[in-house]
């Protein structure tokens, strides 16, 4: 929050106390992008008091951030120890104020290089409490990270706070606490400790997507502990959201040089951090975190257990993998037979075409203008993307001037023409821009044969796009 908002909320506080019986508005305790909290001393009772920003109670945005609050309002009177208790919530001079319990923590982002492993066991479940009240009353956190997490001094005790995203657990898209309305589909909570499925919206709400996002963020807080360093650490230092979104969606952590004291702990954050949510739900319950004394038999059994479900999954990944070969093959095909049956149609018989056969992402052809003794030895090759984008692929072109259907290895440069998708959207369009390119390169061809200009072996594509050298 900006200064000369904090000043401003500052006041508000103050004008706030005196309707509360008075007391002294003290240190500032923290601050995000819509509220700063300050502590509240009142006849030698600390509270902390949450000011809201009076900007987010415009008409645009008040009708969600007064539902959250009224969330918020569930929960005074409810105590657990893993939680900072809400006393109150109150509307008045335009904006919001939230009284709370004060406690005398650090924020676990700051220390958590410090924290003892002895400590790590104690300090995650009582995080997984705090989850588990909110589930209790039918709430969602959302933004569980470090940052919103304060730990005693001596790391004995835990503190989960800011309310601030909080939504109920359901499967409803319009409503006033969500984000979903309609079409759109913004994120609300911090990327760096956010699922892929609910980073990129690849999941409708519902129960199991709450019950997953908060999984994996526990599983991100814990991951911290036992490794004394940040989830995506070396993203997050680039200062690129999109560096950052593509290691959520695809880097797995690493754990390597943990201590051997808090291993059971680290595969337990790896489990939680699984990027497939119909998985992590499978491979992980509340009560994993849970302290009981395991026998040898239950152990094996947990074990066994979780083999199986591993094969299964690994059945499955490769399912849905020769399900997804398939159908990029299928539609690379039709436009490869596409490509040729218009070549033919638009040119023949003064143009000939000859299939020279596919090797690894690439479609070979040779072309043979009448009456012109050198032909095009042509490939259109594809690379199918990873990830939220592996229905896509980017199709580029090569070609050389040839006089024999032989070789069909291409050394020079290639030509970008765009990109195909498995759904076949565009796909008529993006014909056309193929046959475009492949018609210039022709004319090209063409015209260096008159003047004599070209020889066997000559890049086409660097002569028809001289850009390119």
């Amino acid at each position: 929050m900006k200064f000369d908002d904090i000043v401003i909320c500052r006041q508000l506080a103050e004008r706030f106390i005196v309707t509360r019986g008075g007391g002294n508005v003290g240190n500032q305790l923290g601050d995000g992008g819509s509220a700063v909290v300050f502590s509240w001393d009142q006849l030698d009772v600390i509270r902390a008091l949450k000011v809201y920003d009076p900007k987010f109670f415009n008409p645009e945005v008040e009708g969600a951030e007064c539902h959250r609050l009224e969330l918020q309002r569930r929960l005074i009177d409810q105590h657990c120890p893993s939680i900072v208790d809400t006393f109150a919530v109150d509307e008045e001079f335009n904006t919001c104020f939230v009284t709370m319990e004060f406690f005398p923590g650090i924020e676990l982002k700051k220390v958590i290089e410090k924290v003892p492993d002895k400590a790590i066991a104690s300090l995650i479940r009582q995080l997984v409490e705090a989850v588990r009240f909110l589930e209790k009353n039918n709430l969602v956190h959302r933004d569980i990270k470090p940052e919103n997490i304060l730990v005693s001094s001596d790391f004995t005790q835990l503190k989960l706070l800011d309310l601030g995203v909080v939504r109920e657990i359901s499967g409803d898209e319009d409503r006033v606490d969500g984000t979903d309305h309609g079409e759109k589909r913004p994120f609300i909570a911090t990327a760096q400790y956010s699922s892929p499925e609910y980073l990129f919206r690849l999941e409708p709400p519902s129960i199991a997507l709450w019950k997953g996002l908060t999984i994996y963020q526990v599983g991100g807080v814990l991951h911290d502990l036992v490794c004394k360093k940040p989830l995506f650490e070396a993203a997050v230092a680039a200062d690129n959201k999109y560096a950052l979104a593509m290691a959520v969606m695809r880097e797995v952590p690493d754990f390597s040089g943990i201590s051997s004291n808090v291993s059971t702990w680290a595969a337990l954050a790896a489990r939680c951090l699984t990027k497939d949510s119909n998985f992590r739900l499978q491979l992980v319950n509340w009560s994993d975190f849970d302290e009981h004394v395991e026998s040898a038999m239950e152990k094996l059994k947990r074990t066994l257990t979780k083999s199986a479900t591993s094969a299964n999954h690994a059945e499955l990944n490769e399912a849905q993998i020769k399900k997804l070969q398939i159908s990029r093959k299928k539609q690379y095909d039709e436009l490869i037979n596409e490509l040729r049956n218009k070549l033919i149609k638009e040119f023949s018989p003064n143009l000939r075409i000859s299939d020279l056969g596919n090797n690894e992402g690439s479609a070979n052809l040779f072309l043979k203008l009448e009456a012109i003794e050198l032909g095009v030895k042509l490939a259109i090759e594809h690379t199918w993307d990873s990830g939220i984008r592996e229905e896509f692929a980017t199709v580029r072109l090569a070609a050389d001037a040839a006089l024999e259907q032989e070789k069909v290895n291409f050394s020079g440069e290639r030509h970008a023409i765009g990109e195909i998708n498995i759904d076949g959207i565009s796909q008529q369009e993006f014909l056309e821009t193929l046959i475009e390119a492949v018609s210039n390169i022709l004319v090209k061809h063409s015209e260096l044969n008159e003047t004599g200009g070209i020889v066997d072996g000559d890049d086409l594509v660097v002569l028809t796009w001289p850009i390119l050298v």
